[in-house]
């Protein structure tokens, strides 16, 4: 079987090693971690360049659990490990019983800096496992510790009797950590003797700037409940300072499980030296709440900063959904208790997973889950005024999930957007939505990231700076009945254009006596209808200068292409594919001159590299291929005669990825980067 493949001058390249990377199959995607082991607890957070980590905690053959990672790199790549087995970055070695509730154990979060804050919690006797620290790692872009080896210690003994005071239902989320901006970060927690939610700030070097462990309201009433205060999420504004919005029970009359809904709500403002700025007691925000303890993940959360700095939040109080604004003054702009969102459960059912996002327009974006076959995705948007934005019904974002929970939701920084990736069908969807109406930005049922017969679930979202997003999942692909380790995580790229990655390769051409001729490589075309080619004189305005040209089959195919009645003057090309669905998309615009011929012609057969030349001056010529760390894989000497030839260099077996081409001939030398698709 002969196959093309296209060899381009090192500037030409460097979209193509970017993109080549992801796999763009949503059959096939990116490995992220294949190690022996389920995974659980999965996470991903920015990278700040256009990648992201991705963290997960995973079982050793010892039976304790490890807190892995690993490091995505722009271009899809693995930057910590080569052998997809993730980074061991902490070793929490807790009693494993808490493994099996199902229950949040580490936290996650972007340092801003191009690192990333993980929080977990460390037994104080590893005997009894009855009273835990929490602490706090800041890792590089590296992977490597930034603090002591164990982490800061935010504080003494904050959970006894095991970690999680509560059910493995209620208690996912008393920890939240919020980056500073500046290399530091603010974490809560709730005590897990006194059920009181507390607050530390930890600076950029690891160390603790308040002196003690603050309480988030120092002159309310020991709540002494299981429920006691629960943190719903943090937010800081453009000073600094950090608002906390916390389920209380400090006015409730029972510690029975039924009395839960005697919870209030309150919030609290902290200056940057940790003062209270809303009282001692905080602010009450909603009173008789009932049933507000789901949690947010760190990226939805209840609470939401606006660009005017006063900041919204939303929580459930029995049917129905309330919301409230306070401004940086500590003055709430509507009643306690709020307003209520409009209509949230037309079908009577209990609502859930409400977060809120804040919208850019000084207003906020809700969201929440309709509990109806097949799990609405459901959002309100608030405006300014206090007034609803959808009035004539509220809009369903998404629909098919089959599992609760599994929409995940994450705002890109600009508030233009809101993403979300879901479990439909054991395939991981996504969505891009605008936070100005709701509407969708991609194809109107999502774009399918990954899609295949086995069972892909618990996708996780972060947002790119070029409007793109990267999912990671849970993905069964290699699982067999009688395995215990089968369970991977893999992941996938989403372009701001609301494509998969990888398409179609670099565009590149050449002049010959014959015409100008094109070449390209599609690596996925399931969906493809057609291609065509497109030319311009000034690479501004394009018309088609050739026929539909229709894939031969749905995987990687190679093109060649002849412009045979090309003008001699500058020309510009580009090549459009048409979806089946009617989607377009483009290649790179390359541009081709009378004065700048090329001339070199490249195929691969099987493992040979054949090397052609219109016209070359006769002496000596030598062809070598490198690997990406320089070294030597095949080289060819000859004396050329003259003229046009053809020669061919076997290549070693197994070869594939990026590598270098160099051509050393007329006293001139030549270097090329190339990728040779694995077969």
């Amino acid at each position: 079987m002969k196959r093309s493949l296209y060899f381009i001058p090192f500037f030409l390249l460097f979209q193509l090693a970017v993109n080549a990377q992801w796999n763009g199959n949503p059959e096939i995607c990116n490995k992220v971690n294949t190690a022996k082991g389920d995974p659980i607890d999965l996470k991903i957070v920015s990278d700040g360049s256009g990648g992201a980590f991705v963290f997960w905690i995973q079982s050793t053959r010892n039976d304790s659990l490890v807190i892995k990672g690993e490091h995505l790199s722009a271009n899809g790549t693995t930057l910590w490990t080569n052998d997809y087995s993730g980074k061991i970055l902490v070793y929490a070695s807790w009693a494993y019983q808490y493994y099996r509730e199902g229950i949040q154990r580490f936290f996650a979060i972007s340092d801003e800096k191009g690192g990333a804050f993980i929080g977990y919690y460390l037994p104080n006797n590893f005997v009894t496992f009855n009273t835990y620290d929490l602490r706090v790692q800041r890792f590089s872009n590296e992977g490597n510790p930034s603090w002591s080896i164990m982490g800061t210690k935010v504080t003494n003994d904050c959970i006894v009797n095991g970690p999680f005071p509560l059910s493995a239902q209620e208690s996912p989320k008393q920890v939240w950590l919020l980056a500073d901006g500046n290399g530091g970060l603010y974490t809560t927690w709730t005590n897990g003797d006194s059920y009181i939610a507390r607050i530390q700030k930890i600076g950029p070097d690891g160390s603790r700037y308040w002196p003690d462990e603050k309480p988030i309201f120092p002159g309310a009433v020991n709540p002494q409940s299981d429920f006691g205060q629960m943190v719903m999420g943090l937010a800081k504004n453009a000073e600094g300072e950090v608002a906390v919005f916390v389920n209380d029970f400090r006015n409730g009359i029972s510690t029975i499980w039924e009395t839960y809904e005697n919870m209030d709500v309150y919030a609290q403002l902290f200056s940057l030296d940790g003062q209270t700025l809303w009282g001692s007691n905080g602010l009450m925000v909603g009173g008789n709440n009932t049933n507000a303890l789901q949690m947010g993940d760190g990226k939805q959360g209840h609470l939401a900063c606006t660009v005017y700095g006063d900041f919204i939040m939303v929580w459930r109080n029995s049917y129905t959904l309330n919301v409230q604004r306070i401004s940086r003054a500590g003055v709430l702009f509507w009643p306690v208790d709020g307003i209520s969102v409009p209509n949230p459960n037309p079908n009577g059912y209990f609502v859930f997973d409400e977060a809120i996002f804040a919208d850019g327009f000084g207003g906020a974006f809700i969201t929440w889950i309709e509990p109806v076959e097949p799990f609405n995705l459901k959002a309100q948007r608030l405006k300014l005024d206090g007034s609803f934005y959808f009035n004539n019904g509220v809009p369903t974002l998404a629909s098919g999930s089959n599992y609760f929970n599994k929409y995940l939701l994450a705002e890109d920084p600009s508030h233009r957007w809101l993403y979300a990736t879901w479990s439909s069908m054991g395939n991981i969807v996504a969505q891009r939505f605008r936070m100005a109406d709701g509407g969708p930005d991609w194809k109107i049922n999502g774009v399918l990231i990954c899609g295949r017969p086995d069972q892909q679930e618990g996708p996780v979202v972060q947002p790119l700076p070029d409007g793109g997003m990267i999912a990671a999942w849970y993905d069964y692909r290699d699982s067999v009945v009688g395995k215990t380790n089968g369970i991977d995580i893999y992941a996938n790229k989403i372009f701001t254009s609301g494509t998969l990655p990888v398409k179609v390769g670099n565009l590149t051409a050449a002049t010959t006596t014959e015409g100008n001729v094109l070449f390209w490589t599609a690596h996925e075309q399931a969906s493809v209808k057609y291609f065509e080619v497109e030319a311009s004189a000034n690479g501004s305005d394009f018309a088609i200068v050739s026929e539909k040209i229709t894939p031969k089959g749905m995987g990687y195919e190679a093109y060649t292409w002849l412009h045979k009645n090309a003008t001699q003057a500058t020309q510009y090309y580009r090549v459009k594919g048409t979806e089946t669905d009617g989607g377009l998309f483009y290649t790179n615009i390359v541009k081709l001159s009378k004065k700048n011929q090329a001339n070199w012609i490249y195929n691969l057969t099987s493992s040979s590299l054949e090397v052609y030349h219109t016209k070359l001056a006769a002496g000596p010529v030598t062809i070598r291929v490198l690997n990406v760390v320089g070294q030597q894989i095949a080289t060819k000497s000859w004396m050329q005669s003259g003229g046009a030839f053809s020669e061919t260099l076997m290549l070693p077996a197994n070869t594939f990825g990026v590598h270098y081409l160099q051509i050393f001939a007329n006293d001139q030398s030549h270097s090329y980067k190339v990728f040779v698709p694995k077969y």
